[in-house]
């Protein structure tokens, strides 16, 4: 509070009192920061002021955030509403209701929040019926923090599988599921997961389904794989098995055993990299012994790596013998095995693979050598 009254760079005291706000929601605070209102002119640090005062002022009256609520910035008018939020009471209905026609997308939406929490069904009208991205992403954001509710979750599905608009605003969507949507909805995720999404809006569904239910999520994604046979799946089925590494709780590891066997490499490249992370599996260790051996780079290196990391030190002259291949691919794959490994041993034969005539063997061995 010292350096916001003495040093008036905006940028550093916008700084100060957002630090201020994360740090602390003592009461004693607030009478320094209301004599602050009229010294602060600049959006910046005004725009923090508000929302440190709805923090550490929670018995501040409604009439001291009003004039917030009005100012011509609109950072400072959504700062004022997200300070509200924790303050909702019906007769601040009339507020909310004129800020929902706000120019600004977050004042809108957060307005709609408001209304929502207070029975009103705005928030979902406004996303079936909004058209502009900046609208939507904010709409379905606020969406989020709405709590479960079918009618905005069908709203969050509708926009997210929408062809017609942004991928940003899709997986802002997608995002929110997480907190409107319930376990019964997992397999409608799933499903849309697999409809022709791009990896971030896919992972962005599955992230949700798995906040729902960890386990129903592992369930529904090990079937939507064996649905995933054919030569054109060869990329989602990869995609897929990277996903389901990534998951708190994965399935049963003979589940994906068949795809070490896969004709096509990525494939088995994507699981051999999934099933080392199961710890403890005789299985896995005898699948990843194997795969070693593989004639494609990356599926070798994979192995090499996971059996490094298990203990097993011989793992170590596979990728040695793998950084000598006639084939630049699979120079590359050896390159950037060394730096997940490292040490010493990595070191001295990642220096060699330095004056690779190949400038992606270099870039990996570069790395590795960064890595240490």
């Amino acid at each position: 509070l010292h350096l916001v009254w003495e040093d008036p760079r905006p940028e550093l005291q916008a700084k100060l009192l957002h630090l201020l706000g994360t740090q602390s929601d003592r009461e004693d605070h607030v009478a320094e920061l209301l004599r602050l209102r009229s010294q602060l002119q600049d959006p910046r640090p005004v725009s923090a002021l508000v929302r440190v005062l709805g923090k550490a002022g929670r018995n501040l009256p409604f009439k001291l955030f009003k004039p917030f609520l009005s100012h011509p910035d609109a950072r400072i008018r959504a700062n004022s509403v997200e300070t509200l939020l924790e303050r909702l009471h019906p007769r601040l209905t009339e507020v909310f209701s004129t800020l929902v026609n706000d120019p600004s997308p977050r004042v809108q939406a957060l307005a709609a929040l408001a209304l929502w929490r207070l029975g009103q069904p705005t928030l979902a009208s406004l996303l079936d019926e909004s058209s502009q991205p900046r609208n939507l992403s904010a709409l379905a954001h606020a969406a989020g923090r709405a709590g479960q509710d079918s009618r905005l979750t069908r709203s969050l599905v509708s926009l997210a599988g929408s062809q017609r608009q942004p991928e940003e605003v899709r997986r802002i969507a997608a995002r929110s599921l997480a907190g409107t949507a319930s376990r019964l909805d997992i397999p409608r995720l799933i499903g849309l997961a697999f409809k022709g999404q791009g990896n971030g809006l896919r992972s962005d569904l599955i992230q949700s389904a798995c906040s729902l239910h960890a386990e129903d999520t592992a369930s529904h994604l090990v079937r939507s794989l064996a649905r995933l046979d054919g030569p054109t799946h060869v990329k989602l089925l990869s995609s897929t098995l990277s996903l389901i590494g990534d998951l708190p709780i994965r399935p049963d590891a003979e589940l994906l055993m068949p795809y070490v066997a896969f004709p096509d490499d990525r494939v088995v490249a994507n699981a051999v990299e999934t099933l080392a992370k199961y710890q403890g599996d005789p299985q896995v260790d005898s699948a990843l012994q194997r795969s070693l051996f593989h004639a494609h780079g990356r599926v070798a290196a994979n192995s090499a790596v996971a059996l490094w990391k298990r203990g097993h030190i011989a793992a170590f002259g596979r990728v040695r013998a793998l950084a000598q291949h006639a084939s630049s691919a699979v120079r590359a794959s050896a390159a950037w095995a060394l730096g997940r490994i490292g040490g010493l041993l990595s070191q001295d034969v990642a220096q060699t693979l330095l004056e690779d005539s190949d400038d992606r063997v270099q870039k990996w061995a570069f790395e590795a050598l960064r890595a240490g």
